[in-house]
Parts: C-alpha cells; structure tokens; sequence
C-alpha cells in the first residue's frame, strides 16, 4: 500500500506567515527622512538661497531628531502622536505624525490578520488526523470561508491605509520648500509601493494555500474510504491503495507547500529592496 509523503508543510506556514507580518513593520523606517539628507540644489542647477538652504538644514536636524523615533519602529514598536510632539523633532514634525500614524494603521492591520487566521487553527488542517477523518475534514472546510473573508478584508484594509498615508504626505506639501519636500515624498512612495507589492503577494500565496487545501478535501471526499487507511504508529500516515490517488494527493500537497513559500519570498524581495536604490530618473539613493 502507497504511503503519504510526511507532511510539515502547515506549522512551516505559520511561522512564515508570522515573519511576513514582521517584514511590513521593517517597510519604511529607512526611506522616509532619509531622502533629507540628500545635497540640495535649485531646479535650475544653480546652489541653492541662503534662506533655502536654512530650511534644508532645518529639516537636517529634524530627521537627526527624529532618528529614536525611528528606532523605535525598527524595533517593532509603535510611536504615539503625543510621543512624536514630546520628542520636539521641529520642521519635519508634520511627517513624522504621518508616518507615525500610518505605521500605527498596517501594524495593527497584519496583527488583526495574523490573529483572525491563527485562530481557525490552520496548523491542524492539514495534520494526517484531520485529513483521515470526514467529520475533521468537514470542520476545515467551514473554516476556509472565514479564511477567505480575513484574505480579503487584509487586502482592502491596507489598500485604504496606503491611500491614506499617501494623502496625509501630500497634505503637508504647502509646509515646505521642494527641495524638502519632494524627496521625502519620493521616498514615502517608494515605501508605500514596496508595501502594496508585498501585500499584493502575501494575499495571492494565501488564496493560493486556500486552494490548495480546498482540493486536497475535495480529493479524499471523493476517495472510498476503503482506499486508504490511517494509521498512528510508529507515526501517523496516509495509506493509499490507489497510487493515483498517492501522486495526485503528494501533488497537492506540494502545490500548498510552494504556495505558502510564497510569503517568505515576498518577504526577501521586500527585504531586498529596501537596500536598493531607487534607479529611476530624479530619485534620491538611500544614504
């Protein structure tokens, strides 16, 4: 009889899932203020006015004020409004409160995503015990709706948080010269892409997961129940007596185990980018 090749594919997918929530929280601690530390010319190409350059220095000394803030978010933290003004960061204060707050939104968004999927359990659903058994199986498939509707909801909520830190920067526009201004709101674009990339792959290897799991139910449905056997020692396996059935089930499995790899990679691209220079024409390389 053809045995079901062990499967650790659903525990190595949480502690991925937990890792990627991490990576959104690494996002934009280095790209917001670091464009103000970029020289300074006049867009004609000549240097820039005494005053300008005042400013510039200004928002110099802000972003070096601003750096324990920043700290404190790379550490996975979470920077109140009232800490951004008790810290006294002076010209770029407007920025740092959007960023502050915007940071606030999509940690709080993947931690309520993380939680809502832990909580169906999903490390069981794929355990040889649940696949064995009707009723277990029948348990999953209840679940996979809400899994769906955490996916969804995911992507709709950071979709909103992304606009609205885009509008928060745009809003304070008025309050600095370009030379200021257009840099940090280059880099906060950047950002915000960067995260909209990642989420955009996160909810695709999830619903993909979904899928996959959906399919491997629908197969042992199907299945006679006199065509495999569970068994519990030495340790608990999947006997087929089909080889079809076999291949057709380690095929399924694997497509979820690439799937749920997914949100790793996303994580290691996202990574990536963050030490990478924007290559596009006019924008600032990362200090």
């Amino acid at each position: 009889m053809a045995q079901e090749r062990k499967n650790h594919t659903m525990p190595s997918m949480n502690k991925r899932r937990k890792s990627a929530a991490l990576a959104v929280q690494a996002v934009l601690a280095g790209l917001l203020l670091a464009a103000a530390t970029a020289p300074a010319q006049a867009q004609n190409g000549t240097p820039p006015s005494q005053a300008q350059a005042q400013l510039e220095q200004q928002a110099l000394d802000s972003a070096a004020m601003a750096a324990p803030l920043l700290d404190k978010i790379d550490a996975g933290g979470s920077v109140t409004d009232q800490e951004v003004k008790d810290a006294r960061i002076g010209l770029l204060e407007p920025i740092m409160l959007v960023k502050a707050a915007y940071r606030r939104e999509t940690d709080a968004i993947e931690v309520r995503y993380v939680q809502e999927v832990m909580a169906l359990k999903p490390q069981l659903m794929l355990s040889t015990a649940y696949l064995a058994s009707p009723a277990l199986r029948s348990q999953t498939r209840s679940q996979l709706g809400p899994w769906k509707q955490a996916i969804a909801a995911y992507k709709v909520q950071m979709e909103a948080a992304n606009a609205r830190g885009l509008r928060g920067i745009k809003a304070t526009e008025p309050l600095f010269p370009a030379s200021v201004y257009q840099p940090i709101a280059r880099g906060f674009g950047r950002a915000v892409r960067l995260n909209g990339d990642f989420v955009a792959s996160l909810v695709a290897s999830e619903a993909a997961v979904v899928t996959g799991v959906a399919a491997l139910l629908d197969l042992l449905d199907a299945t006679n129940p006199q065509d495999y056997v569970f068994e519990q020692d030495p340790a608990p396996r999947l006997l087929f007596r089909d080889q079809a059935i076999l291949n057709r089930y380690n095929q399924l499995l694997n497509s979820v185990k690439s799937a749920s790899q997914e949100s790793a990679k996303a994580k290691a691209r996202l990574s990536q980018a963050l030490v990478t220079p924007d290559a596009r024409p006019g924008a600032q390389s990362r200090p």
